[in-house]
């Protein structure tokens, strides 16, 4: 039933373990998915959709093109990255996802310090 569910795991590389792991199966029923062995219920073809940011009709063979739905839903800037993006070799795309975690990482450092500095300043204006 998830004809394009291997198809989506080689694309993202990553293996059938670490697919499980992100949506909470083991590997083996990734194994069975993708050999057709067993059918997912409407929750877990939900969870794949969104892990893969494609929809469930894509997922499961209704529709060829895997951004026929959120192509028309992202925002132009973001369609042009993503095209541009697919266009990098595997090597660019993982220094890229480096740098885009590193850039998280710094955001919710940035916003941990300014959380703290509000509840400290919060905290002693209600004491004075």
């Amino acid at each position: 039933m998830i004809k394009n569910l291997k198809l989506l795991r080689s694309r993202k590389g990553i293996s059938q373990g670490v697919l499980g792991a992100a949506i909470g199966v083991s590997q083996q029923s990734i194994n069975k998915y993708e050999n057709q062995d067993v059918e997912p219920n409407l929750a877990l073809l939900s969870t794949l959709a969104d892990y893969f940011n494609v929809t469930i009709d894509y997922l499961v063979g209704r529709e060829d093109e895997a951004d026929s739905f959120h192509a028309a839903v992202l925002p132009e800037d973001e369609i042009f990255l993503l095209a541009s993006y697919r266009k990098l070799s595997s090597a660019q795309k993982h220094a890229l996802q480096f740098q885009a975690d590193y850039y998280l990482i710094e955001n919710r450092r940035a916003k941990q310090k300014k959380d703290k500095l509000n509840r400290m300043q919060s905290s002693n204006s209600t004491s004075v």
